[in-house]
């Protein structure tokens, strides 16, 4: 009754939000880069912990789904069990001519989608009174949220949302 009780359900979502990237770097070294630092704030309430490492990504701009941008690095990151975690990400920005186009719709119209790729390798820890069991699986996950760069308030996004496609994703919008 105790492990039923403690791991039913199995899995519930967990939740994250995207804080505002921060400029680590530029560079002009095979041309010009920006690399951002950008984190994420997550919720886990599952009873195990999870921890994860990217294998790679990409990130997307407005509705055409313009590359803009690689994930280069994410760090090892923990959620802990029933806590809350952080994922950093680094990620490098080479301007296109596409993008420029992209970003001035960025930031001169009302809300606009930015989309995530990611493959992750997920670790996920589970003790037990007997002993202990460790998972490893590699996660392939979209993700995407609605940002808005002129409001009377300043810049907002909406909450980051993952699917298993782009096609699945339901952006709901910046507040």
């Amino acid at each position: 009754a105790h492990l039923y009780s403690r791991f039913t359900p199995v899995y519930t979502d967990i939740t994250c939000k995207a804080e505002p990237a921060k400029v680590k770097g530029i560079s002009f070294k095979d041309g010009f880069t920006v690399v951002l630092d950008s984190s994420t704030s997550c919720d886990n309430p599952n009873p195990y912990t999870v921890e994860m490492t990217n294998l790679q990504g990409k990130v997307y701009m407005g509705k055409d789904m313009t590359p803009v941008a690689s994930v280069t690095e994410i760090p090892r990151s923990t959620l802990p069990a029933t806590g809350t975690g952080s994922i950093h990400t680094i990620v490098s920005v080479r301007p296109s001519g596409d993008m420029f186009g992209s970003l001035l719709d960025y930031i001169f119209s009302g809300q606009v989608p930015i989309y995530m790729e990611n493959k992750m390798q997920l670790v996920i820890d589970i003790s037990f009174f007997f002993g202990k069991l460790s998972v490893n699986k590699e996660v392939h996950k979209h993700c995407g949220l609605n940002v808005q760069m002129l409001s009377f308030e300043g810049p907002k996004n909406g909450p980051l949302v993952c699917a298993s496609s782009f096609d699945q994703l339901i952006l709901p919008p910046s507040r």
